[in-house]
């Protein structure tokens, strides 16, 4: 025992081991159904791309669709997002646990 006012040595506390963590698995598309080339649009030739931004609940279905980069044509837009509603999703994951995500998807409209 040390005497009052002396230095004590302690060992430091050994360390609790690290939390597992639990492993992450973001939304994805199960299926999916192309949008229709707007008509108008491929009569003059106009191609593009839209961003899209999807979350998904924790049971699969889209929550809400937001064109997050537009291909500057409301047509092109409109016809990505409604597809995008009506494509089936499986939900994010944490561990084995279903929850809401988010999902980032490019749609182009390309001439063949």
């Amino acid at each position: 025992m040390a005497a009052p006012g002396e230095a004590v040595q302690t060992q430091p506390a050994a360390a609790a081991p690290p939390a597992a963590v639990p492993s992450v698995v973001p939304p994805r598309v199960v299926s999916y159904t192309k949008p229709a080339y707007p008509p108008r649009l491929r009569n003059l030739g106009v191609e593009g791309s839209v961003v899209l931004e999807i979350t998904v609940a924790a049971d699969g279905t889209p929550q809400s669709v937001t064109v997050v980069r537009s291909s500057g044509y409301p047509e092109m837009d409109s016809r990505a997002a409604e597809a995008l509603r009506r494509a089936r999703y499986s939900p994010q994951t944490v561990g084995d646990a279903p929850v809401a995500g988010v999902l980032s998807l490019l749609v182009r409209y390309t001439l063949e």
